[in-house]
């Protein structure tokens, strides 16, 4: 029953370039779990494609697909494409663990020094930009597309208290 519904979905029944294919492949045969839109860029006018609308429309429908995720709501989300959707489920996990997940690992949080993050995080439920990097563990634009997909799913808002210096995030699966 499952197998026959899918086969009447429009976008399965999408007949695509063969350029589309061989694109969507170099392009998942990048190193890391998300690729700059600049380099998809690059990759697409190997084959072809020269043009942005081009590049997001083939984006767009292998994201429908589940094959990727690209989000374009913002400049932040529109630089990277993510070529692993289970990296991205799993950094956003680390974020938001439940109470009985050890996914945080406050050990190396706490050797980090970020013990007093760690307690606003869990009594306040205030995160650190300091901690979201270090449990991220990424380069900026990968921490700023992280941040920006928790904004716009509203896992997570800015908190504005204390300046810039002091940038936090209130994190809405934690509150009490």
């Amino acid at each position: 029953m499952i197998n026959s519904k899918s086969l009447q979905l429009e976008h399965v029944k999408t007949k695509l370039p063969l350029r589309w294919l061989r694109f969507l492949d170099v392009m998942l045969e990048t190193k890391g779990p998300w690729i700059h839109f600049s380099r998809v860029r690059e990759i697409a006018e190997t084959f072809g494609f020269v043009t942005t609308i081009q590049v997001t429309q083939m984006l767009k429908y292998f994201d429908k697909l589940g094959v990727i995720v690209y989000i374009d709501a913002t400049e932040a989300l529109r630089n990277v494409v993510v070529t692993d959707p289970e990296w991205l489920i799993h950094s956003l996990s680390l974020i938001t663990p439940n109470s009985n997940d050890s996914t945080l690992g406050t050990d190396g949080i706490i050797n980090a020094g970020l013990e007093k993050d760690l307690e606003n995080l869990l009594n306040k439920s205030l995160m650190s930009r300091d901690l979201l990097e270090y449990l991220w563990n990424g380069e900026r634009i990968q921490v700023e597309f992280l941040i920006e997909v928790m904004k716009q799913s509203l896992l997570l808002s800015e908190w504005r208290v204390g300046g810039k210096d002091n940038e936090k995030y209130l994190v809405a699966d934690l509150l009490p």
